[in-house]
């Protein structure tokens, strides 16, 4: 009886955890800015697989290839006639530990005043990873601005980003390949937070963009196979 009892229980612990895991949360675009991913024609599935207080991390797997990321127009609100998305990205596992929400934007350390990085005109579809050390081994990161020069707004309703090229911000050379995990951190100012701009506490004198956990969305990309 005994035995049958020990049985059962394992039995039900283990149709809970199967439960448990076909459960997980499987979405199109991220709820809170729309972000969706495409690779060959086809939208990549995210799958909820962490949520803090703050935010909620999704992942997705795509091939070590050119993909797409699209935002939706209404992100920015009806009527936007220009279309700004701040995306930071990192292979960092500690990286989301910069990420502050509700403060201003420069004091999260990759995102806020001065830390665009330049991107080349002729590469507009090349990410950049956040970190490059300064000289003195201080931490030092950006920012991919990513603006109305380097999205195409061929599919009604939306602006997308084709993303070609992944690319080490410290040693130059291309990072898109098998195995490869990148952690992204999409921003979009929205005016959100009561009140949505605060002053800096980096920089005196300036007025910094308030971070609202519904400005953001963190996306985690598995890339495999051989870049094609």
């Amino acid at each position: 009886m005994a035995r049958a009892a020990t049985w059962l229980m394992a039995l039900c612990v283990w149709l809970a955890a199967a439960g448990a895991a076909t459960a997980q949360t499987t979405v199109e675009r991220t709820p809170t800015l729309g972000v969706s991913f495409q690779q060959d024609g086809v939208r990549a599935p995210l799958t909820l697989v962490e949520t803090t207080a703050d935010y909620s991390v999704y992942s997705l797997t795509l091939h070590a290839a050119p993909f797409d990321i699209s935002v939706p127009n209404d992100t920015w609100g009806p009527g936007e006639q220009h279309f700004y998305l701040a995306m930071a990205l990192s292979t960092d596992r500690d990286f989301l530990s910069h990420l502050h929400i509700g403060q201003g934007a420069s004091d999260t350390d990759f995102l806020g005043a001065y830390r665009a990085m330049a991107f080349d005109p002729r590469r507009l579809g090349e990410l950049l990873t956040a970190e490059r050390p300064l000289p003195d081994d201080s931490p030092n990161y950006g920012f991919n601005s990513v603006g109305d020069d380097r999205f195409d707004a061929s599919v009604r309703g939306a602006q997308t980003l084709h993303v070609t090229a992944i690319t080490s911000r410290q040693t130059l050379q291309p990072m898109l390949a098998d195995g490869l995990t990148a952690t992204m951190v999409f921003y979009v100012d929205r005016q959100l937070g009561d009140p949505p701009i605060v002053a800096s506490r980096l920089y005196p004198d300036m007025k910094d963009d308030l971070v609202h956990r519904d400005e953001i969305a963190v996306v985690r990309i598995t890339f495999v196979g051989q870049a094609r």
